[in-house]
C-alpha cells in the first residue's frame, strides 16, 4: 500500500476567564521587612472556550503493489467529516461556557517586581464535549503603575475532549 498526497491541519483554541478572585492572604518572608512576601489567591467562575479544528488529507494516488486505486469515486458525509474526490476533511467548531477553579501564588520581590505561578482546572465534564482542561502559568511581572502590570512568561494548556463516536477522542497539549 503506497499513498501519496498532502495534509493540512489548522487548530485554534482560545479561552477567556470571567472569574473572580479571593485574596486568602499575604505573608512577608522576613519578620524584619515587608518584602519579599508571598500571596495566595483563589480563582473561580465561568470560562468561555472556542475550539476550531480543521484537517484535510488529500490522497492523490493510492497504489496496492503497482495497481493504482481510483479514490476519487469514494464519498462519505459524517457529523464532522467528509470524504469527497479523494480528500478526507474533518471540520469541528464549538464555543461554550464552562466553570473553572484555580489558585495563584505571588512572590513579591520588590515594590515593582513579582513572580506569579497560576494553575486552574475547568470543564469537569459538565458542559461541552464532556471534557476537562487545565492551564499552568509562570510569569515575571513589572508594576508599571498602581493598577497596571506587564508580564512575560510561559503558559501551558492541556485539554482532554471527547467528540463522541465520530472522532473518538482528541488530546491537546500546548
Amino acid at each position: 500500500l503506497t499513498p501519496s498526497g498532502s495534509v493540512k491541519y489548522i487548530s485554534r483554541l482560545g479561552n477567556l476567564d470571567f472569574g473572580v478572585r479571593y485574596l486568602v492572604g499575604t505573608w512577608p518572608l522576613s519578620a524584619d521587612k515587608p518584602l519579599p512576601a508571598v500571596s495566595v489567591e483563589l480563582l473561580g467562575g465561568p470560562r468561555f472556550n472556542s475550539i476550531n479544528q480543521y484537517l484535510r488529507i488529500n490522497l492523490s494516488v493510492i497504489k496496492i503493489a503497482t495497481v493504482p486505486i481510483d479514490i476519487g469515486r469514494f464519498s462519505l458525509v459524517g457529523k464532522h467529516q467528509t470524504v469527497k474526490n479523494g480528500s478526507l476533511v474533518i471540520d469541528y467548531n464549538n464555543q461554550y461556557i464552562e466553570p473553572f477553579l484555580g489558585v495563584r501564588l505571588g512572590l513579591w520581590l520588590s515594590p515593582k517586581f513579582l513572580v506569579n505561578l497560576k494553575g486552574d482546572v475547568g470543564g469537569f465534564g459538565l458542559v461541552g464535549d464532556d471534557h476537562v482542561d487545565c492551564n499552568m502559568e509562570a510569569l515575571l511581572g513589572y508594576r508599571v503603575s498602581q493598577h497596571v502590570y506587564a508580564y512575560a512568561g510561559y503558559r501551558a494548556h492541556g485539554g482532554w475532549y471527547d467528540f463522541g463516536q465520530d472522532l473518538v477522542q482528541l488530546n491537546v497539549a500546548m
